[in-house]
């Protein structure tokens, strides 16, 4: 069984827009990541941004960020829950 490393971080790491359409699923996208909301934010896959569509990209860039910079680091998850701290080389967009 594998173990899976996973970015644990703010919820304002993503803007508000962007975290709501996470907590929602993404509705209307296909090739979205999948998500897994719970009670203080929601579970994001790091999927590979190459994998991820341009319709995606485009609708939700700052999710996407997130998204590349933790594949990039070898995370298969995210965590974005509100009493998780900032990550240095993300934004954070204070809401």
């Amino acid at each position: 069984m594998p173990v899976l490393k996973h970015l644990d971080v703010s919820s304002a790491t993503v803007t508000e827009e962007d975290f709501a359409a996470a907590q929602a699923g993404f509705p209307g996208l296909d090739g979205a990541p999948r998500t897994v909301p719970h009670d203080f934010g929601v579970w994001l896959q790091a999927a590979d941004p190459e994998q991820l569509t341009q319709e995606f990209m485009s609708s939700h860039p700052s999710a996407a960020a997130v998204i590349s910079y933790a594949f990039a680091h070898g995370c298969a998850w995210i965590n974005l829950d509100q009493d998780a701290p900032p990550e240095p080389g993300l934004p954070h967009y204070g809401w």
